[in-house]
């Protein structure tokens, strides 16, 4: 795998739809552009990877990641989300998924989904 697209990139012609679905591309959802600790943004892209765990209770998670036209990061579904989303989870899916921000250490932001809806 190179880690790059040989041909156009595979959301190209849908940018308008992606900008529409999402309120912050992946790459601009940060603090420094008004997202906050507990805030709630939506992005749209495609399902590149969905790695689905077991926790130590026993409750399955997925940790999903989506890619935008600006970059890509990793968003958590833990309990009744992923629970009502799991099957709509898999590799290639153009999604539109509503996220909860959620402070690091280090300054950036994780994402949990709240609303996932299909794009």
């Amino acid at each position: 795998m190179l880690g790059l697209y040989v041909s156009d990139h595979p959301l190209s012609g849908l940018d308008h739809i992606i900008r529409s679905e999402s309120s912050h591309q992946i790459l601009a959802a940060t603090p420094a552009n008004g997202v906050s600790d507990g805030g709630q943004v939506s992005f749209a892209g495609l399902v590149t990877r969905v790695d689905r765990r077991v926790a130590k209770s026993g409750n399955p998670y997925a940790i999903v990641t989506l890619e935008d036209l600006t970059g890509e990061t990793e968003i958590s579904f833990f309990g009744k989300t992923y629970d009502t989303y799991a099957r709509d989870l898999v590799d290639d899916a153009v999604v539109a998924i509503k996220v909860r921000a959620r402070e690091r250490g280090d300054g950036g932001l994780q994402f949990s989904a709240v609303e996932p809806a299909r794009a």
